[in-house]
């Protein structure tokens, strides 16, 4: 970084004491200078127009005539923007007072004006900038960052995790060899990832946890989000459920389960399993537990597609 600032000091000055005659090749030898030490280290480690950026370009032929050009454009995948007269120019890499400067010679050196005022502002960062939360988050979208920041900073920004959010948060790091660092949600608050640190240009997906719905004659009725490696078996998730009611017939419970075959049917005692005289069940992601009313022998016999309906609307409820 003190490279770089060393770099603009001098290529400032020279602006400064430069004769008509050479200013054109300082503006282009600067130029490249900084080009290579962005190319060598970086968007991050350089504070530059970036690829995304958008800018406000005005220009003027004096300091109180009002601008003959202005107009909002975002830099394109080639670092380039559009300008009238001069087409593209790549201005991704340099500061706005740079490209300022880089543009002003454009049109003066090409005799399309005599006295050119050139101003930009950057009216909104792109990703290079930025970081991208996405996946189970309340809001996604493209967030600001100035330098490093907590992972959980960055998801505050994004309205906070969904109910069906997992615990595992894959991090997409901007660089030419993009690697994944998964992190693990603690109980009990917006510190959960501790010091995880993500930085400008990364991409953030929370990915969603698989869900078990349980159903019919329980206290709590909804979808329950299993834990991050998909684990939760039928004790657990009838726990989550707040148990049952006492008009429950658990000998009569059944066990509904996608299957590439289609949707299938199990009964399974229950009963049984609470008083540890058969092994608890396993569940996997969509399954769907339902529980009858023993006083009622035909709720047995309701059709899959009903109980399935029984699924629609509810509540899901995250154990984090």
């Amino acid at each position: 970084m003190f490279k770089l600032l060393m770099l603009v000091a001098i290529t400032m000055y020279s602006f400064a004491q430069a004769t008509p005659d050479n200013l054109k090749s300082v503006a282009t030898d600067s130029k490249n200078e900084i080009r290579d030490e962005v190319d060598k280290r970086g968007v991050a480690a350089y504070d530059g127009l970036a690829v995304g950026d958008a800018i406000e370009i005005s220009i003027a032929t004096t300091q109180s005539a009002q601008p003959e050009y202005q107009q909002k454009e975002r830099i394109e995948a080639t670092g380039a923007v559009y300008l009238p007269l001069l087409g593209e120019i790549r201005v991704a890499g340099l500061t706005a007072e740079d490209a300022q400067v880089l543009i002003t010679k454009l049109y003066q050196d090409r005799k399309l004006y005599k006295l050119v005022i050139v101003n930009i502002y950057i009216v909104e960062y792109g990703i290079a900038h930025s970081v991208l939360i996405r996946g189970e988050v309340q809001k996604p979208g493209l967030y600001p960052a100035a330098g490093p920041m907590r992972l959980s900073d960055a998801l505050a920004l994004a309205g906070g995790t969904t109910a069906r959010a997992g615990r595992r948060v894959v991090i997409l790091h901007q660089g030419p060899s993009e690697h994944s660092e998964d992190s693990k949600t603690l109980r009990g608050g917006a510190d959960g990832f501790g010091k995880v640190m993500i930085s400008r240009g990364d991409e953030v997906v929370v990915e969603r946890s698989g869900v078990v719905y349980v159903t019919g004659d329980v206290n709590k009725p909804g979808g329950f989000v299993m834990d991050n490696q998909g684990r939760l078996s039928a004790l657990q998730a009838l726990a989550l459920a707040e148990g049952t009611k006492a008009t429950a017939a658990l000998d009569s419970t059944m066990l509904i389960r996608n299957t590439p075959n289609g949707r299938e049917t199990t009964f399974i005692r229950l009963k049984q399993i609470i008083h540890n005289k058969q092994p608890d069940i396993s569940l996997e992601p969509e399954d769907i537990v339902y529980i009858p009313q023993s006083a009622a022998k035909s709720a047995i016999r309701r059709t899959l597609d009903t109980v399935i309906q029984t699924t629609s609307g509810v509540i899901i409820y995250s154990q984090h």
